[in-house]
């Protein structure tokens, strides 16, 4: 089976990158980087780390790969940085699920020569998740990197492959008999996470992996009805949009009926007052 190092931070406003380091564990053998190690023990644990896939699922951007916060700073790797780290770790293969790292990936690859899949443009928390959960799947299923890639991408998913061209990036596969990490261990790798994460307040809660589950389906309820009020408000404007355009169109088309009939008046008119002018001015004459 393939070793991940996963970096999946624990991070206020993706809060589904916690479920999908959970799934991810739960289906592959994971090396979890702590989720809330600062960006200074994140920069140092990582070049010495080994494994067949780098998997990283955070916020990225312009200035890179969103590390965290420390000292009141936002912290980023860039692709330069990340290149130099990944070269060193005997990669088959990177993971960026992150908003709009294509460029990064193909910095990447360009620099290392690693694959690299990566999402292409920005998109929901909840996509991220789905999309991150059938990777590692198929990753699992096939021990194949760009397979693997091919299973998912035909699907409604943003991934990108770097480069283009490789049709397979097989994974090693241990000689001794290696088990990913059980639902038992994961449900107690989700409950540590909660008690370094909450402390004392979650004391007292029975199967935090369920609470969890729970949490996370209230999430997606939560975001499928935004997305529900987001698509009526879009056909809300858009019925306004076309009432707003149909008035509009009435008023120039009533504007063009009135300059017509001022046209067309004023060629009547306009005569007739020329000759009763003309009539009155010859009566006037003795």
């Amino acid at each position: 089976m393939c070793k991940v190092v996963l970096f999946a931070p624990f991070i206020i406003d993706l809060p589904y990158v916690v479920g999908e380091a959970y799934r991810i564990s739960a289906v592959l053998n994971t090396d979890w980087i702590d989720p809330i190690a600062t960006p200074t023990t994140v920069r140092n644990l990582l070049p010495a780390k080994t494994g067949d896939i780098l998997w990283m699922a955070t916020h990225a951007g312009k200035d890179g790969i969103y590390l965290g916060e420390e000292f009141g700073s936002k912290e980023f790797l860039t692709a330069t940085q990340l290149a130099q780290i990944t070269s060193r770790m005997r990669l088959k293969g990177i993971v960026l699920n992150a908003c709009s790292s294509g460029d990064i990936a193909r910095d990447i690859n360009n620099a290392t020569g690693i694959p690299v899949i990566a999402q292409l443009n920005d998109l929901y928390d909840i996509d991220a998740l789905s999309g991150g959960i059938l990777l590692a799947s198929a990753i699992a299923e096939l021990h194949d990197f760009r397979r693997a890639y091919d299973q998912v991408a035909v699907g409604d998913h943003n991934f990108v492959f770097e480069p283009p061209y490789i049709k397979s990036v097989p994974l090693k596969t241990a000689s001794a008999p290696e088990v990913a990490m059980s639902s038992q261990q994961a449900d107690r790798k989700l409950e540590q996470l909660f008690l370094t994460i909450f402390g004392d307040q979650s004391i007292g809660f029975t199967g935090l992996a369920d609470d969890f589950r729970g949490f996370q389906q209230n999430m997606l309820d939560q975001v499928e009805k935004v997305q529900r009020d987001i698509s009526a408000l879009r056909n809300d404007l858009k019925e306004d949009r076309d009432e707003r355009d149909r008035r509009w169109e009435e008023q120039r088309r009533q504007q063009r009926n009135n300059i017509r009939i001022f046209i067309i008046m004023s060629i009547i008119l306009i005569p007739m007052a020329i000759g009763i002018i003309y009539l009155l001015a010859a009566s006037a004459l003795p």
